[in-house]
């Protein structure tokens, strides 16, 4: 990894593949489609899928069948030869008047296209982030995809992983440029940062909070299991990259906590063990 973060710093990997976009849901009678008010924009293996089903059991927020959590609309500009168009993209989002819709594709915050693509097409959309751990979101990232690759017939004849799928990992969670992109794109009042260890801790408190920056009465969501149980959660043992880390990647992530402290205050790194590596 020296040698490859030596070179790239904390820039953007092209060896991360897309997923191609679903065409976008049926509009029922009734409703209309528009831009998204809230865009969940980070990050994998963070706890996303917990909270957009928290977000999505309210009321206000309409989810019409077959919409899926992430759209995955913006992946297929990166070759920067074509945009986005508008049109398509609210289409994904039909909903009953006095209702909101949104999506949560985690990936959004990492491709550094994402943001000024996505402020062109919903300039006003709330973007939501949900940040964990550097080195625990590594390493859930990490045995997501060995286990991916373990059950892909395809992929039986090569390593479960190789240098630079350890080292994209690694990269996704150096989250201060892919926060300063949001905030070059977007005004920082429509953004929310939260972090995945407080809302296990606080899930009741987090999740007003998230509904209130949404401008959603947080009283009709009752408190369930739901609330209080992650979901797709990784089970079994997961790989260990912590210990592992060589003398470069531990520097760059120490730059990205400093940063990150500086920047954005409101991000507790007494909650993230990484922070005293």
């Amino acid at each position: 990894m020296s040698e490859r973060l030596d070179r790239t710093g904390a820039e953007n990997i092209s060896a991360l593949p897309y997923r191609a976009p679903l065409p976008p849901p049926a509009t029922p009678p009734g409703w209309r489609p528009g831009p998204p008010d809230f865009v969940g924009v980070g990050t994998f293996r963070s706890g996303t899928s917990w909270w957009h089903h928290i977000l999505t059991s309210h009321p206000v927020v309409a989810r019409p069948p077959g919409q899926p959590k992430e759209v995955h609309y913006f992946g297929q500009f990166g070759d920067g030869r074509r945009g986005p168009d508008a049109a398509a993209y609210h289409a994904y989002f039909p909903r009953p008047e006095g209702s909101i819709g949104g999506e949560w594709t985690p990936r959004y915050m990492f491709d550094r296209w994402t943001a000024p693509m996505l402020a062109r097409v919903a300039p006003d959309a709330r973007l939501l982030v949900l940040l964990r751990d550097p080195i625990d979101r590594a390493r859930s990232g990490l045995t997501y995809v060995a286990r991916m690759r373990a059950a892909d017939p395809a992929a039986a004849s090569g390593p479960l992983l190789d240098d630079t799928m350890i080292e994209r990992e690694f990269i996704r969670s150096l989250y201060a440029d892919q926060l300063d992109r949001l905030l070059a794109a977007f005004p920082a009042e429509q953004i929310l940062i939260q972090q995945y260890e407080h809302c296990v801790a606080d899930p009741a408190g987090q999740a007003r909070a998230m509904f209130e920056f949404l401008a959603l009465d947080p009283e009709r969501v009752p408190v369930t299991a739901a609330l209080r149980r992650p979901r797709n959660a990784t089970s079994g043992a997961k790989i260990e990259v912590g210990r592992e880390l060589d003398e470069v990647a531990r520097a760059a992530l120490r730059a990205d906590l400093d940063r990150l402290a500086a920047r954005f205050p409101e991000i507790d790194l007494d909650r993230w063990p990484s922070s005293k590596l």
